[in-house]
């Protein structure tokens, strides 16, 4: 099992948060911790033991895994941008709509925000994945952005969330 022991992971502490967040315009402090940590901890990086590394330098494997705040940031992220869409183009039909949101929501665009924002970072892996996949994958971002939205509005609430999400799709998009 010690062989999912990463020695290139990094656990970011409230001050790297607070720099995520101000990147992204949102001046509000973090409270929490442990919700980011989640965001970015990959199943990749889990056990469901305690798991002692000879070297105190190594993040120990996690507890808890982003799949269930992806699954939720998910829907977040859909009914923000949904809204965003609805109020800045009321003019514009559903199916234009639709294509829009398509594309803000899909793989490539929400891994191009989870870059602009330097979550690979903090992304918590296994060192298989460092050698094969690594830390810049879409699919990688894709999920990490959409649990960094979820461990947001855990942290801070709605309102925040929104304004994060928007701020970030009008810095990264046309």
């Amino acid at each position: 099992m010690t062989t999912k022991l990463n020695p290139k992971n990094k656990l970011p502490t409230l001050q790297d948060i607070s720099v995520i967040l101000q990147r992204a315009g949102i001046k509000q402090s973090p409270k929490n911790l442990r919700y980011y940590i989640q965001a970015f901890t990959h199943k990749s990086y889990t056990s469901s033991q305690k798991q002692q590394s000879q070297n105190s330098a190594v993040v120990p494997l996690q507890r808890y895994s982003l799949e269930t705040y992806e699954f939720v940031g998910d829907s977040i992220l859909g009914k923000t941008v949904c809204l965003y869409l609805y109020n800045r183009f009321q003019c514009l039909q559903e199916g234009h709509l639709t294509r829009f949101k398509q594309r803000i929501v899909d793989c490539k665009t929400l891994a191009s925000f989870g870059r602009y924002l330097k979550f690979q970072e903090w992304c918590l892996i296994s060192s298989y994945m460092e050698s094969t996949a690594g830390r810049n994958n879409d699919k990688l971002m894709e999920d990490v952005f959409e649990a960094f939205v979820f461990a947001l509005y855990l942290d801070l609430g709605e309102t925040i969330v929104s304004r994060f999400i928007i701020n970030v799709m009008e810095s990264v998009l046309d």
